[in-house]
């Protein structure tokens, strides 16, 4: 359900190319993969998905079909998701405050009930709280959209909130629209910046508390504010937690996920948001 809520109307204002995607040039990146293994993460097998569940989750750390995988690609180290069995590969670690990117690129398997669909994956970030939350799979958390010709757009997952401008009849995000209420499914990139099938692309979340922000390709494609969840009626400010890269019926490759502290949402993004830090 999308909600008006009362905002200033503006001129939209043009999207941003962020070559390096703006965080503090003096803040290294740290790699969250070693390139050899899943040290550092944690994978979770669900099923096939909310309409063809397994008879009960495989759970965490099992993997008997090597969903999740270490293989050469193009000649380089990758993580392989297979998409076999709806699940994720987690960080152990949680994580506020940061910038957060990750290069992709298409496999060629596809499963049902996805196998004749647009192929889908995604970040799942901010993840809190037990697996299952989301479409009886994922924490609790926020999506950053994987998916052929969608992605960047904003899904809530396990029912989290924010605050998005948008177009209300398209539900497309853009800068200078009203600020509406999203505690429904999904708001829609800005454009899809999106490369061919088999070429390598970038997904970048820059969090700072009260405000996210997707980027694909260099492209800045969503801005999100205010994100929370509800509970006991109460909304909670969602700020922190771990990072879920989703395993969604589509092989996908990743590689060279890495992360670097972000004091302050840069300049170029907040006045997206109507000039907020």
């Amino acid at each position: 359900m999308i909600v008006r809520r009362a905002g200033a109307a503006g001129v939209l204002a043009p999207l941003l190319l962020l070559a390096c995607a703006a965080a503090r040039a003096d803040e290294p990146w740290r790699p969250l993969w070693n390139g050899k293994d899943l040290t550092g993460w944690q994978t979770y097998l669900g099923g096939r998905g909310p309409k063809r569940p397994l008879a009960e989750a495989l759970g965490v750390d099992k993997d008997p079909l090597r969903v999740f995988s270490v293989v050469t690609v193009d000649g380089a180290p990758a993580l392989r998701v297979s998409g076999e069995l709806w699940g994720a590969l987690t960080t152990r670690e949680e994580f506020s405050r940061y910038h957060f990117r990750v290069a992709w690129r298409w496999g060629t398997a596809k499963w049902p009930p996805r196998d004749r669909a647009p192929r889908d994956s995604g970040i799942c970030y901010h993840s809190v709280g037990p697996y299952g939350a989301g479409s009886l799979v994922w924490m609790q958390s926020i999506e950053a959209q994987i998916m052929e010709g969608d992605s960047g757009s904003f899904y809530s997952v396990g029912g989290t909130v924010a605050d998005v401008r948008a177009d209300s009849a398209a539900l497309t995000w853009q800068p200078g629209a009203p600020l509406l209420i999203a505690n429904g499914r999904r708001i829609a990139r800005a454009e899809d910046v999106e490369r061919p099938a088999g070429r390598w692309n970038t997904s970048e979340v820059l969090a700072v508390p009260g405000m996210t922000a997707h980027v694909v390709n260099g492209r800045l494609v969503m801005v999100l504010e205010n994100p929370r969840r509800i509970v006991e009626g109460r909304a909670i400010p969602l700020d922190r937690g771990r990072i879920q890269l989703q395993s969604e019926g589509a092989e996908i490759f990743f590689r060279d996920p890495e992360i670097r502290r972000l004091e302050r949402m840069p300049e170029e993004i907040s006045r997206q948001a109507g000039g907020r830090p």
